[in-house]
C-alpha cells in the first residue's frame, strides 16, 4: 500500500470561524456609508443648483440639475463595482475554511480502501476512529490541523501555489503543491486526487485513486 494515498493519513482533512462574513460586512458598511455620503453631498448640489452657487463659490453651467442627476448615477454606479470587487475579494473561496470540524459521514470508504490494497482488518479499525479536523487561515496560508481519536495529531502547514512539504499520518513526507480552484483546496498526485471544500457548515472532502472515489463530511464545532 502507498501510504501517502491512504485516506485517514491523507494531508488535509478538513480556522478563524468564517471571519470573511464579517470582514465583507465591515466592506459593504463602508461603501454603502460612502454611497450615501455621495448622496446627501448630491442632493445638496441639487438643491442649490438653481442659485448656481455653493458656499459662496459660483457653480460652472454643466452643474445643471440634469448634469449632477446624471454624475449622481454614475457615482452610484462606480460605488457599487468597488463593493462587488470587494466582497469578490473576499468570497468564501478565499476565507471560508477556518473553523473546527468533526467526522459525520463517509461514502464507498470500503471499496476505496479495497482499492488501496488495506486488509479487512485495519479498514475496520480505521472505520472507528473518531476524526477531528482544524483549519487556521491566513489568506493563503493554511495549518491544517487532524487529529484522530485524540491520540494521533498530524499537522500540515502550506501556502496556495507554493511547494511545501506534506506528512501523512504515518510520519511519510513528500512534497506536494497545493491550489485552490473553484473555492476548493486541491492536492493532485500521481495516483491521488483531494478536493477540500466548505458546504454550508461542512467540510467536504474527495479522495480519489484508482479510478475509485471517497467522500468524507465533517460537520463545523466552532
Amino acid at each position: 500500500m502507498n501510504e501517502s494515498i491512504h485516506p485517514e493519513a491523507a494531508m488535509l482533512g478538513g480556522s478563524p470561524s468564517e471571519p470573511h462574513k464579517s470582514q465583507v460586512l465591515g466592506l459593504k458598511d463602508l461603501v454603502l456609508q460612502s454611497m450615501l455620503s455621495l448622496v446627501l453631498w448630491q442632493s445638496s448640489c441639487l438643491s442649490l443648483s438653481s442659485t448656481r452657487a455653493i458656499d459662496g463659490v459660483p457653480m460652472p453651467s454643466r452643474y445643471s440639475t440634469a448634469g449632477m442627476t446624471k454624475m449622481l448615477m454614475m457615482r452610484m454606479l462606480m460605488m457599487k463595482m468597488l463593493l462587488t470587487a470587494l466582497c469578490g475579494q473576499l468570497s468564501p473561496s478565499i476565507m471560508a475554511f477556518s473553523g473546527k470540524f468533526e467526522f459525520e459521514s463517509e461514502k464507498n470508504y470500503d471499496e476505496f480502501m479495497k482499492g488501496l490494497g488495506v486488509s479487512e482488518d485495519v479498514t475496520t479499525k480505521a472505520r472507528n476512529l473518531k476524526i477531528t479536523t482544524e483549519i487556521q487561515q491566513n489568506g493563503q496560508d493554511f495549518t491544517w490541523i487532524q487529529s484522530y481519536s485524540g491520540t494521533n495529531i498530524m499537522t500540515n502547514k502550506f501556502t496556495i501555489g507554493k511547494e511545501s512539504e506534506i506528512q501523512t499520518v504515518g510520519g511519510k513526507k513528500f512534497k506536494a503543491t497545493l491550489k485552490l480552484e473553484n473555492g476548493k483546496v486541491v492536492v493532485d498526485l500521481p495516483n491521488f486526487h483531494q478536493t477540500s471544500e466548505i458546504v454550508g457548515d461542512k467540510l467536504v472532502e474527495i479522495f480519489t485513486s484508482g479510478g475509485v472515489t471517497y467522500e468524507r463530511i465533517s460537520k463545523r464545532l466552532a
